[in-house]
């Protein structure tokens, strides 16, 4: 996951949301009591009501209104895309756990890491995007470049691209021990979007997580992330079929998707499986804060 090193203000994107949800009166102390309860756990507040309640106008859970066209494809494409930054031990991991879940292409944009990054996610095979963001992190900037290469080469492959966003460290895979491509396989013509469970995991121990290897036999204890960003409950929605540049897009963190004529984007019932590896060594973590915070370093 990228981190903060200075503040910086963006422009808000567009809403994607067609029908927002105003506050409720009980919002604010609901706001405040989450916080003291996270303070006192240790933990980050998960999003105020009335967000949540907004985030989950952009979808509806069925077939809808929209273009649903079965595609031509023989075999549907599907592109993975992850933006990263200093993640060497476990890019590596991630592309080729992408491979096993029945990707045709995997774009790794490389936010001027100063790592090995760039060389452990093409020697899995992924294709690089090299960026650089004058040493200031912004999850507008980065979902952009997402957006930008979504569209570039979903144009480049003719349209009808099936899109699976991540983070280096979220491995995706299909419901009940399937694969990805499994799922896109079985989806109606319909569908717009795919959410996700969300599974964090955390350390069982003094053990380190060793590079290039898959991270789930380090870490097998996890709770279930909670914090629902439409009428399903899911927190993430990373895979959208993508029938023409700018359809169907990602929002920043790929929590809800826009559509570019505006219309409720179309949630698929069955969900993904997100298993969530934030906490992989605790010498790399507090290095990779340390060097995050330092002033004018590189992004």
């Amino acid at each position: 996951m990228l981190l903060q090193r200075r503040p910086v203000v963006d422009a808000a994107p567009a809403s994607p949301f067609p029908h927002p949800v105003g506050p409720a009166i009980n919002d604010y102390p609901g706001r405040m009591l989450e916080l003291a309860l996270a303070r006192a756990r240790g933990r980050v507040p998960v999003a105020p009501a009335w967000i949540r309640r907004s985030a989950a106008a952009w979808q509806i859970a069925g077939p809808g209104a929209g273009p649903s066209a079965v595609t031509s494809r023989a075999r549907p494409l599907i592109y993975a895309v992850a933006a990263v930054w200093n993640e060497e031990d476990i890019v590596y991991a991630l592309v080729e756990h992408l491979w096993a879940q029945g990707v045709d292409r995997v774009l790794v944009i490389d936010d001027d890491s100063d790592d090995a990054t760039a060389e452990e996610a093409a020697a899995a095979g992924a294709e690089l995007i090299r960026t650089r963001s004058d040493g200031t992190y912004s999850e507008a900037v980065r979902s952009a470049h997402v957006r930008a290469a979504m569209s570039t080469h979903t144009e480049a492959a003719g349209g009808d691209v099936w899109w699976l966003v991540v983070d280096a460290d979220e491995f995706p895979r299909g419901p009940d021990g399937t694969t990805v491509r499994d799922l896109v396989q079985r989806a109606p013509a319909w569908v717009d979007v795919v959410g996700s469970r969300v599974l964090d995991h955390v350390p069982a121990g003094p053990v380190e997580y060793l590079p290039r290897h898959p991270p789930l036999p380090f870490f097998p204890l996890a709770r279930w992330f909670r914090s629902g960003f439409c009428a399903r409950g899911h927190w993430k929605h990373p895979l959208m079929r993508v029938r023409r540049a700018h359809d169907v897009y990602p929002m920043p963190g790929h929590h809800t998707v826009g559509t570019s004529d505006g219309r409720r984007a179309r949630e698929y019932a069955p969900t993904l499986l997100t298993h969530h590896f934030p906490l992989r060594a605790r010498s790399r973590t507090e290095a990779k804060l340390r060097r995050a915070m330092a002033p004018g370093g590189p992004a």
